[in-house]
């Protein structure tokens, strides 16, 4: 690994964890601000009509992002998000009303750090590499969320005080601006790896069409329709799963906050050590393609599980459930194989397309997980609450979006990079390949190891 490379990456990692040490700062106190600012009654759908429009707020925000950094490169991408998200803690700090809470949201518009720092990873990593340097984004980002959440409630008190929290993250954003300048080169092209003269100039020509246009979307979108549909039918399916757990721990297993707490830090925990090896691991071992297919058919059984476990539980003389470990274990292996396909979707996905698509591609890409979110949790609740179903409604929405997502991929699995991470042959141009030949490369692998087998 060059020098510059592990310059570049430091930074992205530091950042990330400041990004999510700031964001989480905020979340054990926004339930009690907005029920001090509207009531108790009113509290809880104003929470959901709020986490609503903040999702409508990235899904737009997240294909701006992406034209930001095709258009002017990471760097100045990544000091235009840490300023509006400095901007936004700042009005929240200030804020007495619920009018002001919602104009707080605004300037998170282009609060995508994650986005751009799977940008700058995708642009400067080479291929064999890039599933591992990804997972460790996940790595950093639970480090600085646990350090976040459990600052966040000390800063608040007993009475959910906002301003300290929001302001300590608005000094955690202007250090970000910071580390950016002095860290990462000015333009992405000074950072990249494993490519040849010939390969950018390749990659220019196949992005001959400006930044932001429909044209560059549609040309974006004919080459990694397939990763992208993946990412937003799972998406839709751990969007309901995610939303109703909580519901789902409180309601039908009697868990006090400090035990969902608890499960919620193991969770993370477990999901960090999961992207430092099993990204990685399963990429090699298995290949992306099949990696993802796995998952897939994981994911599946995962949600019908859920049904089971309520068949274990056992509710004790106070009341609360004490048979919930059936539920956390499968709760926790949900997680890292869902954050662990994800990230091999991102993989695949930016290896389809060329140097200077990279950005529009992974803007799309969370865009449509934005999107997943606005009306996903309402139908994951509502199907929870169905009476007497034992969240049979809810286990099997979530797991028809993950078959969905395997047949998908097992009727067009032939459009991906089939080559296991590390191979001689990984498409994209990191692999030095052209990306409009990136899904022929695993087709060309395959027939040379027939013919091998042959003789």
């Amino acid at each position: 690994m060059a020098a510059a490379e592990r310059a570049v990456l430091v930074c992205v990692y530091l950042n990330i964890a400041l990004y999510a040490f700031s964001y989480q700062l905020q979340s054990p106190i926004e339930p009690y601000l907005v029920e001090r600012l509207v009531g108790k009654t009113a509290a809880a759908s104003t929470y959901g009509q709020l986490t609503s429009a903040f999702s409508a707020l990235q899904t737009v925000g997240s294909l701006a992002i992406g034209v930001f950094l095709d258009k002017v490169g990471p760097r100045t991408t990544f000091v235009l998000v840490f300023l509006c998200s400095a901007w936004s803690y700042y009005l929240r700090a200030n804020c007495t009303t619920i009018e002001g809470l919602y104009w707080s949201k605004v300037p998170a518009l282009l609060q995508h750090a994650f986005l751009v720092a799977q940008a700058v990873i995708a642009q400067t990593v080479p291929h064999e590499r890039r599933p591992n340097a990804l997972g460790r984004i996940m790595t950093a980002y639970t480090v600085g969320a646990t350090l976040g959440t459990f600052v966040g409630g000390r800063l608040g008190g007993t009475e959910g005080n906002h301003r300290a929290g929001a302001l300590v993250a608005v000094g955690g954003s202007l250090l970000s601006v910071v580390l950016c300048v002095m860290l990462l080169p000015a333009s992405s092209t000074d950072a990249l790896a494993g490519t040849t003269a010939s390969s950018q100039k390749s990659a220019a020509r196949e992005s001959s069409c400006a930044p932001g246009t429909p044209k560059h979307y549609m040309q974006v979108l004919r080459k990694a329709w397939l990763p992208l549909s993946i990412k937003f039918i799972t998406a839709c399916g751990v969007s309901m799963y995610t939303t109703a757990l909580p519901l789902v721990y409180k309601n039908m297993y009697g868990a006090s906050p400090s035990l969902l707490g608890t499960v919620m830090a193991v969770t993370m925990v477990i999901n960090a050590v999961a992207g430092l090896f099993a990204v990685g691991w399963l990429s090699s071992f298995f290949g992306e393609r099949q990696a993802i297919q796995h998952s897939t058919h994981i994911l599946a059984l995962g949600y019908l599980f859920i049904v089971a476990a309520l068949h274990f539980r056992a509710v004790g003389s106070d009341g609360v459930t004490t048979s919930v470990y059936p539920l956390v274990c499968i709760n926790v292996a949900l997680s890292v194989v869902g954050h662990s396909m994800a990230t091999l979707v991102t993989s695949q996905s930016t290896s389809l397309v060329g140097e200077n698509d990279k950005g529009a591609v992974i803007g799309i890409e969370h865009a449509l997980f934005s999107f997943a979110r606005i009306a996903s949790p309402t139908l994951g609740v509502m199907l929870m609450e169905v009476e007497n179903t034992r969240l049979t409604w809810l286990a099997g929405a979530c797991a028809s979006t993950a078959l969905a997502a395997a047949a998908l991929l097992r009727t067009f699995g032939g459009l991906m990079n089939t080559n296991p991470a590390g191979s001689t042959m990984s498409g994209g141009i990191a692999g030095g390949g052209s990306a409009d030949d990136s899904h022929l490369a695993g087709g060309v692998y395959a027939t040379r190891k027939r013919a091998r087998k042959a003789a």
